[in-house]
């Protein structure tokens, strides 16, 4: 009965959504458990663009001998690692997290690879996932796709951030504070604009720009005392005790270049209002010289083959070069846009050291036929390579 009600608002809430003012909007997503209502309105979302229900083990035969597992989630992004590996005629099954079986499942799996997609609508829901994903991957030597350094910087900005720090990424100046005192004091001192994130929250849902030191003190205060609701989230995401505050980059559009394997993909995102993220005015783009580079040295350095990387333009022409990364982040979810000549990839010649272009459609549901390619090259060129040491041995 309530799974029937929760799907029913989960229908009209967008239709209704257009009527009601933002405010109250949120106001209303607050005062009730919003994750629940979000993951039915996810899984219709599913349900309209890809059918639903997907079956949750492959039901044909595979020219592949490889197999995946792939884990559920409640933001039914696994959906579309169940497309892709039915685009792609790879065998795989469905397997859940939060089952009490899940130790035991895995135990007896015998699948090659594991594709990860943890759950981001309940801080709850992440943290036990990633849980059991570390023992997954460090304890019982599995191998899960994005890795887990890669997941691990997903949807928290104060990993991101010290991540940068530690690997001297160009990026906007941040300063992080677990002491309400030394908050106040910088925001006195600070000068404005300065921009003030939550450490969750997409699509802007968790960023505000601070326009003097009143603003920035209120917030603050709250931020150590009752607590903040990153806009469109549940309330029990609530976040308190910690204050994020990052340099102000004055900026018209936002790039993000996505790296998967050896597939690069460009868009920049228009600002409307005060953001581009979440602005809905996304397009395909041709990246500025430099760019593609500036994305394969972080990623290659880093051993990251899945990463996505939010980048301003320096207005500041400083030591920090031309570009700055606001967010790093494994998995994203590119949306149908209307395709243009810059639609398609970009692709690092390893011979001529030089960049080439491929037209075409390369971001198939959300980007999971890419993913699930990637992986799968990685699994044959490791299967060749054993056989290849067991041949040398055996000689």
């Amino acid at each position: 009965m309530k799974r029937n009600i929760l799907s029913f608002a989960a229908k009209i809430g967008p239709v209704i959504g257009k009527l009601i003012p933002k405010k109250v909007k949120d106001h209303i997503k607050h005062s009730f458990s919003y994750a629940n209502y979000r993951s039915e309105q996810l899984r219709w979302e599913v349900e309209n663009t890809l059918g639903w229900p997907l079956p949750e083990e492959s039901d044909y035969r595979s020219p592949c001998e490889l197999c995946l597992g792939i884990f559920k989630d409640n933001s039914y992004l696994y959906a579309y690692n169940i497309a892709a590996c039915r685009d792609l005629k790879v065998g795989y099954k469905v397997l859940d997290m939060f089952s009490p079986s899940w130790m035991e499942d895995i135990l007896n799996s015998e699948y090659d690879a594991f594709l990860a997609t943890p759950p981001t609508l309940l801080d709850q829901w992440h943290r036990l996932f990633e849980e059991r994903l570390w023992v997954i991957v460090y304890e019982l030597k599995k191998r899960v796709y994005p890795t887990f350094e890669e997941l691990y910087l997903w949807e928290s900005k104060r990993r991101m951030i010290y991540w940068m720090m530690a690997h001297r990424i160009p990026h906007p100046r941040s300063w992080i504070f677990l002491d309400y005192d030394e908050a106040v004091s910088f925001c006195d001192a600070i000068q404005y604009p300065i921009v003030l994130k939550l450490n969750k929250g997409a699509s802007s849902n968790g960023v505000f720009i601070l326009q003097s030191r009143k603003q920035a003190r209120q917030l603050v205060k709250k931020l150590f005392s009752v607590g903040v609701v990153p806009r469109s989230s549940d309330k029990r995401n609530k976040e308190w005790g910690t204050a994020i505050f990052q340099e102000y980059i004055p900026h018209n559009r936002e790039w993000r270049i996505v790296r998967i394997g050896g597939s690069y993909l460009c868009r920049v995102k228009r600002v409307v209002g005060e953001f581009a993220s979440g602005s809905g005015l996304v397009e395909w783009a041709k990246p500025l010289p430099g760019m593609l580079d500036f994305v394969r040295n972080i990623t290659e350095s880093s051993g990251f083959r899945c990463m996505s990387l939010d980048i301003f333009e320096n207005p500041f022409n400083d030591e920090r070069g031309p570009f700055l990364v606001n967010e790093l982040q494994t998995i994203v979810g590119f949306r149908e846009i209307p395709e243009t000549e810059d639609t398609g990839r970009w692709v690092f010649d390893q011979e001529t050291k030089q960049w080439r272009f491929e037209p075409g459609v390369y971001h198939q549901n959300l980007l999971a036929n890419l993913r699930v390619r990637d992986l799968l090259s990685l699994l044959i060129t490791k299967r060749k390579a054993v056989k290849s040491e067991n041949s040398v041995f055996n000689q």
